[in-house]
């Protein structure tokens, strides 16, 4: 298909001799649209041939959308797409009577101040032959999300996107339990956050699941394939009902980030039979901005009993107040030994859960976070001495760097001696002990290791080394693949000063950087030094 990516009026400037009469594939992406040249854009009978209309971010207001909507020729339209601009109700009233929604295979609507009243008039739109519809980042609630679940013109819709919007458990539970969407199999409703307060983004599990499945020509028109509810105030009362519901059935990737799931909610989603194909399950949280999960020794019981998780590959459960008791129980799960990602940061986890987690078999382990924790020497000699932890390639001790309230491991020399002499590490490729107590008995250590040749990243930052510890990492014969290693604020040279926002994160950060440079120079490898 053709496109044509044009100014306005440009395009209306050269429709004819860009568009001949006879084509009729054309995706057409415009700028500089506004209420003022709509209506003579939508008099061309060129736009016979316009099959995907693009017309994101221009100035399109209200009810000044009508030429689009009574336009006679995008009848044959199979993708409209007005992202970021600002139709609100007013402009959903006028679109939702078009006849040129018929044919629509995809409706991109987000970011344009669209509330619950525009949405209950879409859900009455001809949307017969819709597979997606985009509305993220609008200001809806509970009462337009579940007009869309109540919508028979919906019912082949295969993708819904209400990311950032300000839907709860009602509206979710309703698009779970929907009569009418049984093709739904990406669903994305995370309530999200302003952009002021995301310092970390987080990846839609739905949306990359979708985007495979498209270039792959897959399509699933019986189940869920992902269901991202993050940061969706669920709770164990709307969370209980949506992991019972056969929709889940052959469901692949599960987020529940930060959704208030406490025992109850875990115990359902242990519970549930329509899981069993479930690789992808987050249920991590974080504090800092009241997006938690409570799951504690409780919750970590209930997953660890279910006979329904034996799919799973990538297990989050950060955040989530686990406990040396939790992990004790949650390290016996019959299903842990399929896990290639585990993440147990911000877990209160001490030494004698480590020792718990060290005898469980975990042959396809390949990621291991157990990062701001309390663990200490004892439990990372534990873990070195494991036997079922033969394919690791990132072990995460450390701490995220811009958090400073949060807790952080004690690990000293004595537990990274035992680490560094521990066949553990054969395959690892990424080391972070970074927040600790690490000083140059344990660089040594390191630095001396035969099973540290595969490390490309190593953190160090924020521990206890003198220019003995840099030298003896300097010197290592075994550590040639190294690319990236942190040093910063172990001695005075290397003093990292942060700079803050006013909601904790990180604006910026310094350090000498001909000192890092200078550091970086002496490595064989010349690695980024930070």
């Amino acid at each position: 298909m053709e496109e044509i990516k044009l100014k306005a009026d440009d395009f209306l400037a050269k429709a004819a001799d860009l568009i001949p009469a006879n084509d009729r594939f054309v995706r057409l992406v415009l700028s500089g649209l506004s209420n003022r040249n709509l209506p003579s854009l939508m008099e061309l009978t060129q736009l016979y041939a316009v099959r995907e209309l693009i017309l994101d971010g221009n100035g399109l207001e209200g009810a000044g959308i009508a030429p689009l909507a009574e336009s006679p020729y995008l009848r044959y339209l199979e993708v409209l797409s007005l992202n970021w601009n600002k139709l609100g109700n007013e402009g959903l009233a006028v679109l939702a009577t078009s006849p040129n929604l018929a044919n629509l295979n995809v409706l991109q609507l987000g970011h344009n101040e669209i509330e619950d009243a525009g949405v209950i008039r879409l859900a009455a739109a001809d949307l017969a032959k819709l597979k997606t519809l985009v509305l993220a980042a609008n200001p809806l609630g509970d009462a337009g999300i579940k007009a869309l679940a109540l919508s028979p013109h919906l019912k082949n819709l295969a993708r819904l996107n209400l990311l950032s919007t300000h839907i709860g458990g009602e509206g979710a539970e309703a698009i779970v339990n929907s009569p009418y969407l049984t093709g739904l199999a990406y669903f994305s409703c995370s309530q999200g956050r302003p952009p002021y307060l995301e310092f970390a983004p987080r990846s839609d599990i739905a949306e990359q699941l979708y985007s495979i499945s498209l270039a792959a020509g897959r399509e699933n028109h019986s189940s869920f394939s992902a269901l991202n509810l993050n940061a969706t105030d669920l709770g164990d009362q709307w969370a209980g009902p949506i992991l019972a519901s056969p929709r889940l059935t052959g469901c692949q990737a599960l987020d529940l980030f930060g959704c208030r799931v406490g025992p109850a909610g875990a115990k359902a989603l242990a519970s549930s039979p329509y899981l069993a194909d479930l690789t992808y399950l987050d249920l991590g949280g974080r504090a800092l901005y009241g997006e938690t999960n409570q799951l504690g020794p409780k919750g970590a019981a209930a997953l660890a009993a279910s006979t329904h998780l034996n799919s799973l590959t990538y297990l989050n459960l950060t955040g989530n107040d686990l406990g040396d008791a939790g992990l004790s129980v949650l390290a016996k799960a019959g299903w842990l030994g399929q896990l290639k990602t585990l993440n147990l940061s911000f877990n209160s986890l001490g030494d004698d859960g480590l020792s718990a987690l060290a005898k469980a078999q975990l042959p396809a382990l390949s990621r291991l976070d157990l990062g701001a924790n309390k663990i200490g020497d004892a439990g990372l000699a534990a873990l070195a001495a494991a036997t079922g932890l033969s394919n690791l390639e990132t072990l995460n001790l450390g701490r995220p760097g811009d958090l400073d309230w949060s807790p952080h491991n004690s690990i000293g020399d004595v537990g990274v001696q035992a680490l560094a002499a521990s066949s553990l590490l054969t395959h690892v490729i990424d080391l972070d002990l970074s927040y600790n107590q690490v000083g140059d008995a344990g660089a040594a250590a390191l630095a001396a290791s035969p099973y540290l040749k595969e490390l490309t990243y190593l953190n160090l930052c924020n521990n206890q080394l003198t220019n003995a510890g840099y030298q003896s990492l300097i010197d290592s014969p075994n550590l040639l693949k190294l690319q990236s290693i942190g040093l910063s604020n172990n001695r005075t040279e290397l003093k990292m000063e942060y700079y803050y926002d006013w909601d904790g994160s990180v604006a910026d950060y310094s350090f000498n950087r001909e000192e890092a440079e200078r550091l970086a120079g002496l490595f064989q490898q010349h690695p980024h030094i930070y």
